[in-house]
């Protein structure tokens, strides 16, 4: 006899009915029962409407973009305070192998090559965000890795001809190609 699809399926259903009825009896047998332990407020219909003071609609949109400004800023400063904090874990790290008594002469040069790299990528990205925000541009943060740059700029639309401005600045005076650059909008 040649079992087919539909005999299969039929089968596996069978065997997970099964299986759920001797589960629900186990689970009952042993007198597990499931009790409602929460205590449910009746006093109160989900759904009920709530009368709230109405703010007119020009302070409606100064409490958003109050609150967006806020977030904006609180973003800078903690992108600034995590590239701080990573900056110093590399450098940290570059100490101790200084340190190391076994280090070999190409390896310190190499390390202090590592120190002159950060050291110079510091000074750049404090460069270019000066010169970014000598644009008009509230805050920016510009983030250098190898020959890539991360430009995050705070603006409430980028227009096209600003993004340009960014990239000149960027390929200028860190020395990339504009396909290099990446410029990110916080709002």
């Amino acid at each position: 006899m040649i079992f087919g699809k539909r005999h299969i399926v039929l089968g596996t259903l069978v065997v997970a009915l099964v299986g759920a009825v001797y589960l629900n009896y186990v689970f009952v047998s042993k007198g597990n029962t499931l009790d409602n332990t929460e205590i449910v407020d009746t006093t109160k219909n989900l759904g009920d409407a709530k009368l709230v003071n109405k703010t007119s609609s020009t302070e409606s949109k100064a409490a958003v973009t109050s609150n967006a400004a806020e977030a904006g800023n609180e973003y800078f400063v903690n992108a600034r305070l995590s590239r701080e904090q990573t900056r110093e874990k590399a450098l940290e790290i570059i100490n101790e192998a200084l340190k190391d008594a076994k280090i070999t002469t190409e390896d310190k040069n190499n390390v202090m090559a590592q120190l002159t790299t950060i050291a110079k990528f510091v000074e750049l990205e404090g460069k270019l965000e000066n010169l970014i925000k000598a644009k008009g541009f509230t805050d920016c943060l510009v983030i250098l890795e190898g020959n890539s740059a991360d430009v995050i700029v705070k603006s409430a639309g980028l227009k096209a001809n600003e993004s340009m401005q960014i990239k000149d600045i960027v390929i200028n005076t860190a020395k990339l190609s504009a396909e290099n650059i990446k410029i990110v909008e916080v709002k």
